[in-house]
């Protein structure tokens, strides 16, 4: 499926000269006032940001036309945005671009109306900074030929008429072109005529604000931004699905440092609330924190191999929370419960949350370890 984008564009400024509305008909480093015959030169910032301002999140939907005006490089510019394939300005019928040459200029007509247009690839100096324009179409004929930085208009291909009129001061015959000045010399009585307005706007057409329309074609910058993410973020995926493999592949050996410091803490738990330990219970408190260590250490490197963690810093936060377990009775109670629902919430085996189910081990050892430290507490209690 092809993946080519048209914007329709009008453009308009003011004439730094005059004042006067200064229609910009297509990008051009260069246009002429139709009022005061100015050539006034149009910044590239102008063209740059428009035309990639549909290639931009901001771009309209079908169907709709976004107006704004907005200062660029000094320039007051009054823009309408489309995303609307090229058409014909007299009779609204769609050019038939896809029968035409895509990389040569080329004049051509409507198809319904014989209106003439143009169209040109798009210069060097724009698809440096807009990598996915591919074409420019005019409404205007011309286009093929006319030379860089040139006005763009019917008196290119159509010059208007002649217009005869009798001088006020001699009634000789005038012959008045679309070259000649406001004010012309009579040729028989030297006598300086300004011509009046109607003769002046009938060889000086005013040129109006019409629309004309870009090609793009290729992945937006954002798209492409968009491509990198999902590349990176799939990227990623695969390697936590490569770690999750791997550290489900050694969880049997947490299960299996789990083992014996479970049933160390179910027998001190016995032994203490029949109060059988007596001065053993530092013994047993140290046996129980070096199994309650192995389990933490073996525990704390396979979840680094399953979040791309430190293994240190997993062993750190779980001896912390060993102390916290050895709290008054309330506070262990309250963190007994909360070690009990992330244990019941841990789900294995689970690549997209391996830490999660690796860590199930710990998870039952904080349990038990809490479960033993406030035995002793209650213990303490009983037999004083």
């Amino acid at each position: 499926m092809s993946d080519q984008r048209y914007a329709g564009y009008t453009l308009r400024t003011e004439c730094p000269k005059c004042g006067m509305p200064l229609p910009l008909d297509r990008p051009t480093r260069k246009a002429t006032c139709g009022q005061c015959h100015a050539d006034v030169a149009i910044p590239e910032e102008v063209w740059h940001h428009t035309l990639a301002l549909f290639e931009s999140a901001d771009r309209p939907t079908p169907g709709s036309v976004l107006t704004q005006s907005e200062s660029i490089a000094g320039f007051n510019i009054h823009m309408q945005l489309a995303s609307t394939p090229p058409c014909c300005e007299h009779c609204g019928t769609r050019y038939a671009i896809d029968e035409l040459a895509t990389n040569a200029a080329q004049d051509f007509a409507c198809t319904k109306c014989g209106d003439p247009a143009s169209l040109w690839p798009a210069p060097t100096w724009l698809t440096l900074h807009v990598p996915t324009l591919r074409q420019i179409i005019s409404t205007d004929p011309g286009g093929a030929t006319t030379q860089e930085g040139a006005p763009l208009d019917a008196a290119l291909t159509e010059e208007p008429a002649p217009v005869a009129m009798p001088c006020p001061e001699c009634a000789g015959s005038l012959r008045i072109t679309a070259k000649h000045e406001r004010v012309v010399n009579c040729q028989f009585c030297s006598t300086d005529v300004f011509l009046p307005d109607e003769v002046w706007r009938r060889l000086h057409p005013v040129k109006t604000v019409q629309w004309w329309f870009a090609r793009f074609e290729g992945r937006t910058a954002e798209q492409k931004s968009q491509d990198r993410y999902a590349a990176q973020a799939a990227e990623a995926q695969a390697k936590k699905k490569v770690r999750a493999e791997v550290a489900f592949g050694k969880l049997k050996w947490a299960w299996l440092a789990l083992a014996p410091f479970v049933i160390w803490q179910i027998v001190a738990i016995v032994m203490l609330l029949r109060g059988n330990i007596g001065s053993a219970a530092v013994p047993y408190l140290v046996v129980s924190g070096v199994l309650y260590t192995v389990v933490v250490i073996v525990g704390a490197r396979i979840i680094a191999i399953a979040d791309n963690g430190s293994a240190a810093k997993s062993a750190f936060w779980y001896w912390i929370g060993g102390i916290v377990g050895m709290s008054p009775p309330v506070a262990g109670l309250i963190f007994g419960l909360l070690a009990t629902l992330l244990v019941v919430k841990k789900r294995e085996p689970n690549p997209e949350e391996p830490a999660l189910g690796v860590g199930r081990p710990v998870g039952y050892a904080y349990l038990t370890h809490c479960a033993l430290m406030q035995t002793l507490f209650i213990a303490s209690i009983i037999h004083g």
